[in-house]
């Protein structure tokens, strides 16, 4: 969780980047607040996909077949061959930590340059 303090932090860095995600913040946190009761902090959904991208290392994962369910009431949830029963699934990395501390560090290193 990117909490109101840290995102407050690179608020202030008064760049490009530190500037729009001002101008973001507001709809991601009332979204979080409303769904979640968090109070100004955000999940790192998004941020830990592009981090993903940019340094893997921040992450420990697994590779298996792996289904998204898009009908019925678990649309949406992401379901991991873990048996290697599903043969014909495309096999992903799914990530099962993160070093959250270099993870939100990278963030602020980029964000506030």
């Amino acid at each position: 969780i990117m909490t109101r303090a840290y995102l407050d932090e690179i608020g202030q860095a008064d760049n490009p980047a530190s500037e729009l995600l001002v101008r973001m913040l507001p709809f991601y946190q009332e979204f979080h607040a409303n769904t979640y009761s968090l109070d100004g902090g955000i999940y790192t959904h998004d941020f830990s996909a592009i981090a993903y991208v940019l340094d893997p290392s921040l992450f420990r994962t697994e590779s298996w077949p792996l289904y998204v369910e898009t009908d019925g009431r678990c649309a949406g949830q992401t379901i991991p061959d873990q048996r290697s029963q599903w043969r014909n699934l495309p096999v992903i990395n799914g990530c099962l930590e993160v070093h959250a501390s270099r993870l939100t560090a990278l963030y602020k290193e980029h964000l506030t340059r």
